[in-house]
């Protein structure tokens, strides 16, 4: 009779051999067995929802938003702007001419639930005071109506020079008017002329700093809060059928073809590479000293976790030793 004994030592002798020819056909037996398995053999839809919901507590995103995300976002933004890194960098030139042939022949979206959703009446009395002190500050400088003062004035030069016509010859008074008008017509066109030009440049400036006072006054902020409330309140409201009928309006076929293009063209590039590699190493300092079953525990999840490991891994195993293959390599085993 065989001594059940001994022959398992003998099993495990072999599996612990140092050339390790059965066990690593017993390894390549269980792995190609998983990969030919159909995953809803394997991963159990109800169980997994399950667990996947009880994971998604405050304690639990925090930590991963705390100790993994913004770390992260950090740690890349300072490997971004020590690469002096660009959007186009991550853009091969065919996905750029695709998304420019995509840009031009884009329809604007609907955007219905986006309507009203700024409130015209407190925005027209955020912006008027604005508009009136930067139009006011354009007309003190025009050479009309005396605004510019002076010499230069329309009134003032038109007047001085029909009273110098007047005492010289009554008598041309008519012919006169008619010249300094022409005269007065022309020179006073190519000084607004120069005006506008000299204001515009200076224009954007000046706006800039009317909106900034208005926005930084007590009654600018009250407007602003107005707009904000009302603008949140119309999201808040809005469909999101209607939202994702704006996103319709993009052409996600195309899109979807340079995705690939796209994770090929950052795959090869030296800053990505080192972010992955860093980001692993990260993600080991802060959790590498930590077991599976420290993880699933912190996280509430470790009796669900592995009765369901424990239920799918012995059924998997049953059907395993079932096989022709399976036992084979026991025949094998027991045949040492």
């Amino acid at each position: 009779m065989v001594d059940t004994g001994e022959q398992a030592e003998r099993i495990l002798d072999a599996l612990r051999a140092e050339d390790g020819t059965l066990r690593r056909q017993g390894v390549k037996l269980l792995v190609g067995f998983v990969l030919d398995r159909r995953l809803d053999a394997l991963v159990d839809p109800g169980e997994t929802t399950a667990i996947l919901v009880d994971a998604l507590t405050e304690p639990n995103a925090r930590r991963l938003l705390d100790g993994h995300l913004m770390p992260a976002w950090r740690r890349h933004r300072a490997r971004a702007g020590a690469a002096d890194e660009r959007v186009g960098d991550a853009v091969p030139e065919e996905v750029a001419n695709e998304v420019d042939v995509l840009l031009r022949g884009l329809r604007s979206p609907p955007a219905e639930w986006a309507r009203e959703a700024i409130p015209p009446e407190p925005l027209r009395k955020l912006l008027s005071p604005v508009l009136q002190t930067t139009l006011v500050s354009f007309a003190r400088k025009l050479p009309v109506l005396g605004l510019a003062g002076g010499e230069d004035s329309v009134l003032g030069g038109l007047a001085g020079r029909l009273r110098k016509t007047v005492e010289r010859k009554a008598e041309q008074i008519a012919d006169a008017g008619k010249g300094v008008m022409g005269g007065l017509g022309a020179e006073i066109e190519g000084k607004l002329q120069r005006t506008a030009a000299e204001f515009s440049q200076r224009a954007v400036g000046e706006l800039r700093d009317a909106l900034r006072v208005r926005l930084t006054s007590e009654e600018g902020q009250e407007l602003v809060a107005r707009i904000r409330e009302h603008a949140l309140a119309r999201l808040l409201e809005a469909p999101v059928a209607q939202m994702m009928d704006d996103a319709d309006a993009l052409d996600h076929a195309r899109f979807a073809e340079l995705g690939p293009l796209l994770v090929a063209h950052n795959a090869e590039r030296n800053l990505v590479r080192g972010a992955i590699a860093e980001e692993v190493a990260a993600y080991l300092a802060v959790e590498g000293a930590r077991t599976l079953r420290e993880m699933l525990d912190e996280a509430e999840l470790l009796p669900a976790v592995t009765a369901m490991l424990e239920r799918r891994v012995d059924s998997t195993m049953r059907d395993l030793l079932g096989t022709v293959e399976a036992r084979a390599f026991l025949a094998k085993l027991l045949a040492l």
